[in-house]
């Protein structure tokens, strides 16, 4: 329904041979895990780190009561 890339690539790729399609998924398939791979890599290094530490942290954080002392 809303495919606006899928839709007009279907067009590009339908003349391509059925071993060539199946090498071309197979590789896309391996840089899309590959880049995925490299970004969870890369995240301890990086400031984006802060953004999952901080939800870590949150969520183990002991709850305690405010205004009672």
């Amino acid at each position: 329904m809303f495919r606006f890339v899928e839709y007009p690539l279907s067009y590009v790729y339908s003349g391509l041979p059925y071993t060539t399609a199946i090498v071309l998924y197979r590789s896309l398939w391996m840089a899309h895990v590959l880049t995925a791979f490299a970004l969870a890599v890369y995240l301890p290094f990086s400031k984006l780190s802060h953004m999952v530490m901080s939800l870590i942290l949150i969520g183990a954080k002991r709850p305690r009561v405010r205004g009672a002392p």
